[in-house]
Parts: structure tokens; C-alpha cells; sequence
């Protein structure tokens, strides 16, 4: 609603108005060494800069330094009370909000230290929480260098597919360990009472899908199989699920809200630091594994049409691996049993189908990203309808009780996500782009679309042993080279 000049020239007087709020805390006395340093630059003639980091539609972000000393910098967030992208002007985004995120960050930058060290690793630690009006708030946190780069961004080059022993098996544990943490039930509660009514403007998102002109798969399956009634049954079993307070959750998982070390050595157990704390709130558990899993795929799935089959069934595999990691958490620490953690896979697929298709499919959040190199218009508008196609079908399955999924076993329904619901369209999607099975020419390795009932059977004959072991398999299987593929057999 705010047109892009207006919003930049607000954003430059709310890094100003940071900058002003900041200075006086910096002195000799201050709590953090940061800030006491920067307060004797300050005084030896340096001043602070500002660059805007990621946001702006429910807050701005920066990084905040010392002119001549860059590398000393502190984070800042400065929360506004109304949603940007919310035309309704009336409509308030609870300020609390923040606040909740700052308690939970001093609580969790001590509770989760980095794996066998006494280091604070996994989140930075807060150092200001400021009240500057009725609607706006600011918090001043640490810089995590070198601990700064997006995971998303790792995703989205395909060099994650080389830290998967490094980062995710940590991350899975952290996340597990996160929800199973002690919550009190109005926590955040401001917030949860906000959204519940900004999220109507989702619901409709969803409906809108059977007033569209253009026609893509998603579309396609929202109007001739599931019509308006099942929608809206869905987006009501939404809010109903949301509701439960089952676990403490980050509330915002997604793949941009964790920053790693890029220059990690493999040898490492693998920093990262988890950001975005100002969603969090009670719900249910597997809803935050859900959400970090929608963007990798929709990387996953313009790979595939790339005709990099291997780079995408490799993140498939860290997807799959991170749910593994994940569940043997909440096995062994939160005490399920396979009943209870076939339940929360189910939440997995619903927080999945929720993560596909409201910000990621219907309002096309972060797409411009994703490398689209050698995809015609309309072969990505087809990757972009097969991408909601399944996410529509996740959030069907997951949030309504009266589909095949609610009889199967949890190894069956491992199967069915893994396999049957992704698997099934990455090599969809491979074998559409071209039947020449060349190198591509795009970054990444020559693929073979090996028919995923072969691979689902690889997959299943080696389902006693651990993923980690599936993944090596599967590295050594992409690197043979075959014949014509009907001559195949596994």
C-alpha cells in the first residue's frame, strides 16, 4: 500500500531514528562489550552507518556500523504496528510482538549453545529493547559474523548439497529441542489475536484461486476437485489446528531465517544462528518443520525442470533426513511413540501445504530468486502450477481428517510425502523438460530422470538403514552412467 519511494524514504528516517536511539546507550557502563566499544569509538571522532537488511512489511532491519570500523556492527529491528502489505489500515500488528522475541531470544541464547561447546551459537543475543512510540519499537542485537548468510541462499545455489553433514542434523535437533521446550499458553498472545484476523486476507488468497483467468495444475485441481466448500473446509481446519497449543513454535522457519557460515570446513558441526523470533507462539508440533521445508522444494522443483534430477532428489534427501533427525528427537526427548510421531508428521505436511501455497505459490514470495536459466515462460509457469498443485494437496491432506493419509502407518505416510507427493513430480517435471538426457547446461550436475519406482524401491529395500546411508547410496547411484532407461532394473 506504501508506494516504493514513500517506503524508502521511511525506511532511511527509521535507520536515523535506530542510529539516535542507540548512541546513548553506548558508554563505558553499557552491558555488552559491543556496545561499550562502539561508544569509545563514538567519542574518538567515529560515527554510525546503517545499510537495510532484509523486510520492510512488518519491519525494517539493519545492520548498524562504525564508519570506520565496519566489522563492529550490532543488528536492529524496528517494529511497526501495522502490516504493510495489509490494506486494511485499520487492522493492528501487536507490538508485543516484539518483545516476546526479545525474552525468547535472551532465554534460547543461553539455553541453545553450540553442539559440545559452552559457545552461544544458535541465536544472537539481544542487547536493547527500546519503546519509541505507540507504533514503533526497536531491538539492538549482536552481529552474528561470520555466521551471516541466509541457508535459502545455500539452497538456491545448490551449495548446500555439500554441507548436509555439517549444518541440517544440528538445525533438526535445535528446532526439536525448541518445540519441545516448557511455553507458557498466552505467550505472544497479542500477536496470535492479531493474526488471527490479518489471516483472513489468506483465506481468501486461497479462494481466489477459483477466479483465476489463467489456468496452471494448482488451479486447475483447486476448481475442478476441490471447489469453494472444501477450500473454505480447509482454511478453517487451518485456524482450528493453529490453535492447538501443542508446542512452542518459531513461528516464521523458513529457510531465510537462518544464517550459516558459508566457509565452514566440513569437519565442523556447523554454526548457524536462528533469526526472526517475532512470530512465535503456541501451536502444533511439526508446523515449523513444514514451513522450512516449502521453499527448498519449490528450488528443488525448477532444478528438476532444469533437468538437474540429482541436485533436486539431493535436496529432497535433506528434506527427508531433516524430518529423520527431527522425529528422533521428539522420540527420544519428547517421549512419542510411532502413533504420536505419524501425528506430527501429518502437522509436517500441513505446515508444508501452508508454506507452498499462501506465501510461496499465491503471492510468490522470494520466486524471482530461484534460477529460472533455460526455461521458457511457459515452462516455468508450469513448474510454478505443479509447485502449488502439491502444495494444495498438502494442505489438504494435512489439515483435513476425511483423506486416505489419516489410515496409514507413519512409514506409509513417509512414503507417501517423500516419494508419492514429491519424488513423483521432480521426475514429472525432469522428463517433461526434454527427453535429450544431456548435461545441463545450467550450474550443477548432468542428471538421469530415473523413474521414481525405481528409486521408491531403492529407497524402501534400504529403509532399516539410516538416512545418512541413503543419501551415500544415492550420491553413488547418480554417478553411473546407464543405458536407455527401459533397461534399467533395481
Amino acid at each position: 500500500t506504501m508506494g516504493m519511494t514513500e517506503k524508502l524514504s521511511d525506511q532511511q528516517e527509521k535507520l536515523q531514528l535506530t542510529i539516535a536511539h542507540l548512541i546513548p546507550h553506548c558508554h563505558d557502563h553499557a552491558e555488552f562489550d559491543d556496545l561499550v566499544y562502539i561508544g569509545k569509538a563514538l567519542r574518538s571522532g567515529d560515527k554510525l552507518k546503517g545499510k537495510p537488511l532484509s523486510g520492510g512489511f512488518t519491519n525494517y532491519t539493519f545492520k548498524i556500523y562504525l564508519d570506520h570500523d565496519p566489522e563492529t556492527a550490532v543488528f536492529a529491528k524496528v517494529a511497526f504496528s501495522h502490516a504493510l502489505w495489509n490494506p486494511d489500515k485499520t487492522q493492528k500488528f501487536d507490538l508485543n510482538r516484539l518483545t516476546c522475541e526479545y525474552k525468547l531470544m535472551k532465554r534460547f541464547a543461553n539455553e541453545l549453545p553450540k553442539e559440545g561447546t559452552t559457545e552461544n551459537a544458535s541465536v544472537a543475543i539481544p542487547y536493547l529493547l527500546m519503546n519509541v512510540s505507540n507504533d514503533t519499537r526497536i531491538m539492538i542485537a549482536q552481529w552474528s559474523s561470520p555466521v551471516d548468510v541466509k541457508i535459502g541462499g545455500q539452497f538456491l545455489s545448490g551449495d548446500i548439497l555439500g554441507k548436509t553433514d555439517v549444518v541440517l542434523p544440528v538445525l533438526a535437533q535445535t528446532l526439536a529441542r525448541i518445540n519441545l521446550s516448557d511455553f507458557d499458553l498466552s505467550h505472544n498472545e497479542g500477536l496470535v489475536d492479531s493474526f488471527r484476523t490479518i489471516s483472513a486476507s489468506f483465506d481468501q488468497l486461497v479462494l481466489s484461486l477459483l477466479d483465476r483467468d489463467n489456468t496452471d495444475r494448482a488451479v486447475e485441481y483447486a476448481k475442478n476437485k476441490l471447489g469453494r466448500e472444501r477450500l473454505v473446509a480447509m482454511t478453517n481446519a487451518y485456524h482450528e489446528k493453529m490453535n492447538k497449543p501443542e508446542c512452542l513454535l518459531h513461528g516464521d522457519f523458513h529457510s531465510n531465517n537462518i544464517l550459516i557460515n558459508p566457509h565452514e570446513k566440513a569437519d565442523t558441526k556447523g554454526s548457524f544462528v536462528l533469526c526472526d523470533w517475532e512470530m512465535s507462539r503456541p501451536g502444533p508440533l511439526g508446523y515449523d518443520v513444514g514451513v522450512f521445508l516449502a521453499y527448498p522444494l519449490e528450488i528443488a522443483m525448477f532444478f528438476a525442470a532444469q533437468k538437474r534430477l540429482d541436485d533436486a532428489r539431493g535436496i529432497l534427501t535433506i528434506l527427508r533426513n531433516f524430518w529423520k533427525t527431527y522425529s528422533i528427537v521428539i522420540i527420544k526427548e519428547g517421549g512419542k511413540d510411532e502413533t504420536g510421531v505419524r501425528d506430527v508428521l501429518k502437522n509436517v505436511i500441513a505446515g508444508l501445504g501452508w508454506g507452498c501455497t499462501v506465501p510461496l505459490y499465491c503471492m510468490g514470495l522470494a520466486r524471482e530468486d530461484i534460477n529460472q536459466d533455460g526455461l521458457s515462460e511457459e515452462e516455468i509457469n508450469h513448474v510454478v502450477g505443479i509447485f502449488g498443485l502439491t502444495g494444495l494437496k498438502c494442505f489438504e491432506y494435512g489439515y483435513m481428517d476425511d483423506t486416505d493419509i489419516s489410515k496409514m502407518t507413519l512409514k506409509q505416510l513417509e512414503v507417501f510425502l517423500f516419494e508419492q507427493l514429491i519424488d513423483n513430480q521432480l521426475e514429472y517435471l525432469c522428463r517433461r523438460s526434454s527427453a535429450n538426457l544431456s548435461r545441463s547446461t545450467s550450474k550443477g550436475k548432468g542428471s538421469i530422470c530415473l523413474p521414481s519406482s525405481s528409486f521408491s524401491k531403492v529407497v524402501r529395500r534400504l529403509s532399516s538403514i539410516t538416512y545418512g546411508q541413503v543419501e551415500e547410496i544415492e550420491r553413488r547411484i547418480s554417478s553411473i552412467s546407464f543405458g536407455p532407461l527401459d533397461d534399467i532394473r533395481l
